[in-house]
């Protein structure tokens, strides 16, 4: 079935997360129907935020910039968003829209089965 394509860099990102079993689930996982595709909208705003810092963590070339300020690491995101500090809420929203248009694409997929 084919699926969005994710570049090889991002590939051990996780695109949803499973708070009943804290597991974090690849793309791959739900094309080869392993794992559901758990919805970002069941998702309460912690969980969402282990999503995204879980997806931040997995890749180690992660940079971010507001459009006036210094590029920032993964792990002063990470902080910038466990602070709930403004560079951190944007950077959540960035990912809860991305997260959003991705499984909205995979759910049109595995509808086409």
């Amino acid at each position: 079935m084919p699926m969005p394509t994710i570049d090889e860099a991002h590939r051990g990102k996780p695109i949803a997360f499973d708070p009943g079993r804290g597991k974090f689930i690849l793309l791959e996982e739900v094309a080869a129907g392993l794992e559901p595709l758990v919805p970002i909208r069941s998702l309460s705003e912690e969980d969402f935020r282990r999503l995204v810092v879980e997806r931040i963590r997995r890749d180690p070339t992660f940079a971010a910039q507001a459009m006036s300020g210094p590029a920032m690491t993964g792990e002063a995101t990470i902080r910038a968003i466990e602070r709930g500090e403004p560079f951190g809420r944007a950077t959540l929203e960035a990912e809860r829209g991305y997260l959003r248009y991705l499984h909205e694409q995979v759910a049109a997929e595995l509808k086409k089965g």
